[in-house]
């Protein structure tokens, strides 16, 4: 007797292998310079990655990310922006924009625009051959640190180019990735969903990660619909 779940499993895990490879050239030929357009089939591709991408990573329905009970009609959101930036000879330092407040439904693209309303700024400074040593100075002068981001588009959503002046080289599979926090299993993960869709959630951990992207979905008889990025290792949570 042929069983209902792997039958459905059979369906999904080909769409899904094709709108990453999809996601992944158009952002590549934009990158480029192409001149082609993919407005037709792109918000349809944004909206099925989305989802498949928030139940792969077990946020769909799970009471662990309900919006804060508290009475306050907020939620409160970290993110850190880690560029490989040197604090000195000897140290790196990853900047932690801290409890910032935001509406319920509000997305990646809202918290980083929302910068500003963070509590304070985390200086997480750490040794290069060492991001486990890690030491925090706080600074509660947020204009000391200004972001300015620059944006791309796909199929009328946004993706991420630049943060001061650092930018993507689709060339080189140089870009700016997000990885959110798994409480679960305390760790990070990579978000495939594109950030103008991926809504944030109270107690979110994001870190914007300037490096090589290396993942690559697996082989095609291994039933997993994981992707195989590698875990972000520097100061997070």
């Amino acid at each position: 007797m042929a069983d209902p779940k792997k039958d459905k499993e059979k369906e999904v895990i080909p769409p899904i292998r094709y709108l990453i490879v999809l996601f992944l050239i158009q952002i590549t030929l934009i990158g480029g310079g192409a001149t082609l357009s993919f407005s037709g089939i792109g918000n349809l591709f944004m909206e099925n990655l989305y989802k498949y991408s928030k139940f792969e990573m077990g946020r769909e329905g799970s009471l662990q990310y309900l919006y804060s009970m508290n009475g306050t009609g907020y939620i409160s959101v970290d993110f850190g922006v880690d560029m490989k930036a040197k604090y000195n000879e000897t140290h790196m330092v990853v900047y932690w924009y801290m409890n910032i407040k935001l509406k319920p439904g509000s997305t990646i693209i809202d918290l980083v625009k929302n910068y500003d309303k963070a509590e304070k700024v985390e200086l997480r400074i750490y040794p290069i051959d060492n991001p486990s040593k890690w030491v925090v100075i706080e600074d509660y002068n947020v204009s000391n640190y200004p972001l300015n981001v620059e944006y791309g588009e796909v199929g009328g959503l946004r993706y991420i180019v630049a943060i001061n002046g650092v930018k993507a080289d689709p060339g080189g599979l140089k870009q700016w990735m997000i990885n959110v926090w798994d409480p679960n299993l305390q760790y990070f993960q990579y978000v495939s969903a594109p950030p103008d869709k991926w809504e944030v959630y109270n107690l979110d951990s994001y870190v914007f990660l300037f490096d090589v992207f290396g993942a690559f979905p697996p082989d095609c008889c291994s039933g997993s619909l994981k992707w195989e990025v590698p875990q972000y290792q520097g100061p997070g949570k």
